[in-house]
């Protein structure tokens, strides 16, 4: 019994066997802890690399390439905009206070994609083109706004033509150089130049109709018959440029009668008739006036076919095969529009007659031509050569800039500039910033304001919703800058074609590859490395718009972006951890520094932001929607502006999965607004000199927002969450087993540890219970 008590674990063997068992428990223990960090590095390293492998876009064979290449099938990224209708122009420019409403949102979906992608440096970088354009969502905007509702504004154009001239006053006066261009140089175009065609129409034909009956066997009905309705010449020195029919390929079937009257001098609007009102009926016939083709199809008997493959064969064949080789020989000239310097500059083709008195029905109030403005006949050196140079040179004055220069170079005498440059003397320049200020400034240049005016180009104006935000050419740009295909001035720009897409300069950002640091920060932006509008040249940096920062963030750290809107890099700080549907992120917002008062970017008004030089001049700023967090002394001047101010609604936010680095929701909103400055008396002296300066004017808030879907918030807990739980499940099981045997190890150490302390016999002592005896024999 004593022995079966004692049993195999007791006595000597049984503290050996006791000791064994320690060591066992304590090195399986140690093991399966270690393997538990183990396993949890190894998953950890796996995890991290299927995130590299999903962030990273280093070939067109990464995982992510077709998500990014194209975002359409990714979660929608949409585009609200509210615009600012101003409801009482006319009392603003009396000096009123300017009273808004909010119309919108008119909401857009943007779709984005590259083209031309590249991966230099082994895929380090990615150099690419990208296209973004706007969509209409007709489902998601209220359904009584419409992309044709009216709003009436600010024109930002005006201000940058402002910025230009200086002033209203100044515009006035740099418009004369372009009213020289239009309306003068285009009456001469359109009227002067044609009449003289036409003119010249009635000589040339007089003495082809003449030459050819002078050839044998030629009677007059068979000229009547091959100049009708012959498509290929006979004779090509002889009726070269002369067949009507030679145009369309096709007989015109003109009746004898109808050509008999339509080449006798004699008769009313013949083609060889000389008269005044003959020529101008032709010349109004080829510019497509209903009038005159009816005249003419009624004075002949002709059809309404017949009249066009008359006025077809004048403009195409007869013009520039005949008519207008014999003018520019005569004059001496290289092209039939050279007739219009010739005209401003000497006079001598209408005989030194002004086309004033010529054309009473043009309403000319004085001479435009510079050869007939006083004192100018002693300059007769101002030859064709001269008058293309000085007009439409390198440094013409068609140019609204060149002539603001001229002026400005004359009045203060800079001889030498103004030779180099225009190649006039002083005297010259004298007398051509007269002409302009004297004569064009007062009798031609106040309607050409006026027209502009009228068709948008004001410091007010009104647009649809469409012309604000995408597509609208401003007319005073187009004059100011003597480029119309460069007046464009919506406030969104909206490539709309591929073709226009791959215009724009290359973009390069890095991709992450060997640096995950690094990951979508840009090398290169829009072909350019480097910004200059500010205090000093400074670099791009920071991460582009690809939605993506370096992985494994926490609250800790700040993040750097470079936003194409404030065209600068801009902070993000984080201001805690959100949770959406089950995903928890870092939410950002963008740090209060950007809207402060800064020198550096010219920044002089606490909330907004100075973007005047990336805007040609105009003064435009940048603001968090309805001004919020600005200065109270702007928000109050504009009626509403704080009632309608919502901290939530107004305040950007950027919600990044940390493990990915990822943006999965983000509600960015900012306002565009344009600063009156308190010099307006000085900028709108001549045509708005009430409108009250020192005022922030809101012209529109952005909102752009994209959010995780359904779909991909099943996705990532399927895959990046699930992850994370089996690394996190497997360390915790295997340290929690390998903890325990540690511990059960430690437990028979201590009882080890104290039988030796006591000195006890341990053959009397059970292992499950060393302070017991054993029973048996005394």
């Amino acid at each position: 019994k004593k022995k079966m008590a004692k049993g195999v674990c007791s006595g000597k063997r049984g503290t050996a066997c006791f000791l064994a068992l320690a060591v066992i428990l304590l090195v399986f223990g140690i093991v399966i802890t270690a393997l538990s960090w183990t396993s949890q590095w190894g998953l950890q390293t796996y995890l991290h690399g299927q995130i590299i492998e999903q962030i990273v876009v280093d070939s067109p064979s990464s995982s992510s390439y077709s998500s990014w290449v194209d975002d359409y099938n990714s979660a929608p990224l949409w585009m609200e905009f509210h615009l600012y209708n101003l409801t009482n122009v006319d009392q603003v420019n009396q000096g009123m206070p300017p009273i808004y409403q909010q119309c919108g949102p008119y909401v857009y979906r943007k779709h984005k994609s590259y083209y031309n992608v590249t991966f230099p440096k082994d895929g380090e970088q990615i150099q690419y083109k990208d296209w973004t354009r706007y969509h209409f969502q007709r489902d998601r905007t209220t359904s009584n706004l419409s992309e044709i509702d009216l709003i009436t504004n600010i024109n930002p154009a005006y201000m940058g033509v402002i910025a230009l001239a200086g002033s209203d006053s100044n515009i006035m006066l740099g418009l004369t150089g372009p009213t020289v261009q239009d309306p003068i140089f285009t009456f001469f175009y359109k009227t002067l130049i044609p009449d003289i065609q036409a003119k010249w129409t009635t000589i040339t034909l007089s003495q082809a109709k003449k030459t050819i009956l002078s050839q044998p066997n030629m009677t007059e009905q068979q000229f009547y018959e091959i100049w009708a309705n012959s498509t290929s010449q006979p004779d090509a020195d002889l009726w070269k440029g002369l067949l009507v029919s030679s145009i369309s390929q096709k007989p015109s079937q003109i009746p004898l009668p109808s050509c008999l009257k339509m080449w006798n001098p004699s008769s009313p609007y013949s083609l060889t008739n000389h008269s005044t009102d003959s020529i101008r009926t032709w010349r109004r016939a080829i510019q497509a006036d209903t009038h005159a083709h009816n005249i003419l199809m009624s004075a002949f008997n002709i059809s309404v076919p017949q009249i066009t493959t008359v006025l077809n064969w004048l403009n195409n064949s007869l013009y520039p095969e005949v008519v207008n080789k014999n003018i520019t020989y005569f004059w001496n000239i290289e092209d039939i529009n050279d007739l219009a310097y010739l005209q401003w500059g000497q006079a001598t083709p209408t005989q030194g007659v002004s086309v004033m008195d010529l054309y009473p029905e043009a309403n000319f109030t004085a001479a435009p031509e510079f050869a007939l403005f006083p004192l100018a006949g002693r300059f007769s050196a101002l030859t064709l050569k001269r008058s293309k140079f000085l007009l439409s040179g390198p440094s013409g004055l068609f140019s609204m800039a060149n002539t603001g220069v001229f002026l400005k170079s004359t009045f203060a005498g800079n001889v030498s500039f103004i030779s180099s440059t225009w190649g006039l003397s002083m005297p010259e320049a004298l007398l051509v910033a007269g002409y302009l200020a004297s004569n064009i400034q007062i009798n031609f240049t106040p309607e050409k304001m006026a027209s502009i005016q009228a068709s948008g180009g004001g410091l007010f104006t009104t647009r649809t919703v469409h012309e604000w935000l995408w597509n609208v050419d401003d007319p005073l740009v187009a004059v100011a800058t003597g480029n119309p295909s460069a007046a464009q001035a919506a406030l969104v720009y909206n490539t709309t074609t591929l073709e226009e897409a791959l215009k724009t300069p290359f973009s390069i950002s890095w991709t992450g590859k060997n640096n995950i640091s690094r990951i979508a920060e840009y090398v290169q932006w829009k072909g350019g490395n480097t910004l200059t509008g500010y205090s000093t040249t400074v670099p791009i940096v920071g991460v582009n718009d690809f939605g993506q920062f370096q992985p494994n963030l926490d609250l800790s750290i700040s993040l750097s972006t470079f936003d194409s809107n404030f065209i600068r890099t801009v902070e993000l700080v984080p201001i805690g951890m959100v949770n959406y549907k089950g995903i928890k992120m870092i939410r950002y917002e963008v740090a209060n520094k950007t809207l402060d008062i800064d020198p550096f970017y010219f920044q002089n008004i606490r909330g907004f932001a100075n973007m005047s030089y990336f805007h040609n001049g105009s003064t435009v700023f940048l603001s968090n929607p309805h001004m919020y967090g600005a200065e109270s002394k702007y928000v109050k001047k504009i009626q509403n502006m704080t009632n309608w101010q919502d901290v939530v609604y107004d305040t950007t936010v950027v919600d990044i999965e940390p493990n990915l680095g990822t943006i999965m929701n983000y509600d960015e909103g900012l306002q565009v607004n344009i600063y009156l400055s308190n010099d307006t008396s000085n900028m709108f002296s001549d045509l708005n000199g009430g409108v009250v300066g020192d005022v922030m004017l809101p012209v529109m808030i952005v909102k752009e927002s994209s959010h995780l879907t359904d779909a991909d918030v099943t996705a990532l807990k399927g895959t990046l969450y699930r992850g994370i739980m089996a690394e996190m499940v497997g360390f915790w099981v295997l340290f929690g087993i390998g903890s325990l045997f540690i511990m059960i190890s430690l437990v028979f150490w201590f009882i080890l540890w104290i039988r030796r302390v006591r000195g006890v016999d341990r053959s009397e002592y059970s292992i499950t219970n060393p302070y017991l005896r054993v029973a048996g024999d005394d």
